[in-house]
């Protein structure tokens, strides 16, 4: 392999080298994944298994997102929840369209308790 002086290089020059070694360098990684997966493909079929056999990942993980824990409840229908995110279900959206408020089909967090409102004993 050949040495670079890359202190003796322009700037423009640099750049473009950078640019070469990055591409050079996911290629390379995606030629190794590829080795890889072939590979363990090849090792799992002997034993007889599929890789999805060998990993238990659900899609929704490999996304990185776990599911939420829903806020909402439909009062006409316990089964019907949402978790506040995205887009409004049509229960949500009629309650609303209907005058409703939000809050209204709000789940309470059990042991949840309303928050005293009034004043306070105050020491004479």
């Amino acid at each position: 392999m050949a040495a670079v002086n890359v202190k003796a290089m322009d700037l423009p020059s640099l750049v473009a080298l950078r640019a070469e070694i990055d591409g050079e360098i996911a290629a390379k990684q995606a030629s190794a994944a590829a080795e890889f997966l072939t590979d363990m493909r090849e090792r799992a079929a002997a034993l007889g298994l599929k890789l999805s056999d060998l990993v238990d990942v659900k899609r929704s993980a490999l996304r990185g997102g776990a599911k939420a824990a829903p806020r909402f409840r439909n009062p006409n229908d316990a089964t019907q929840t949402w978790a506040g995110r995205g887009k409004k279900p049509k229960w949500v959206q009629e309650h609303l369209d209907a005058g409703g408020e939000l809050s209204a089909l709000a789940i309470e967090p059990e042991g949840h308790k309303e928050p005293r409102r009034g004043k306070r004993k105050q020491d004479d």
